[in-house]
């Protein structure tokens, strides 16, 4: 019996201690997150970990996408990393991201939001035909490849230039005019100069 009531008391003893040791800490703190890091990513493109920086965070501190929960990583009290997937930036559109500190006492706090930015991936060129024209030839019809073409895309023919990566698409050649744009596909721009 002496054994058992022992037990007993060295439970009830440990059992105080843990829960004073919790009201000690208080209740879990608000998170605040003060950035994102990427803020803004391409839609489609692969996932990536996201690193949400801030204050108040926990170890069961958790990274929501949207409200959805993430796989999250605590890194410290300042700092938590979450995995977003493919699919989660597959379209554009802005995102709210936010962080939840579950707690015992309370349904939990949940911090500020911020954004996500997943816009349209840039336009890239990877060919255009034909390269070089005589000079007085009349309308020309151009093939544009590449990827990434929206609807409502332009064409801008450049001054001279080394090669197509050294264009930065804002000047326009004084001494060719874009008759017409026919986006095809999103890889194919057909163009009349």
């Amino acid at each position: 019996m002496r054994v058992f009531l022992r037990a007993a008391f060295v439970l009830s003893c440990a059992f105080m201690l843990v829960a004073a040791a919790l009201h000690a800490q208080g209740p879990a703190p608000t998170p605040i997150i003060t950035s994102i890091n990427p803020s803004n990513v391409a839609a489609g493109a692969p996932g990536f970990t996201l690193t949400v920086t801030g204050s108040g965070f926990a170890a069961n501190s958790v990274v929501r996408l949207n409200g959805s929960n993430r796989a999250t990583v605590f890194a410290g009290p300042t700092q938590l990393m979450a995995m977003i997937l493919p699919g989660d930036i597959a379209a554009p559109g802005q995102f709210g991201i936010t962080v939840f500190n579950p707690s015992a006492t309370s349904p939990g706090f949940t911090s500020n939001t911020a954004i996500l930015a997943v816009g349209n991936p840039p336009p890239t060129l990877t060919s255009a035909a034909p390269g070089f024209l005589a000079q007085g030839v009349g309308s020309v019809r151009m093939t544009l490849l590449g990827a990434n073409f929206r609807l409502g895309a332009t064409v801008v023919i450049s001054p001279p230039i080394a090669s197509l990566g050294n264009s930065t698409g804002a000047v326009q050649a004084t001494d060719v005019a874009v008759e017409s744009v026919q986006r095809v596909s999103n890889n194919l721009i057909i163009a009349e100069i």
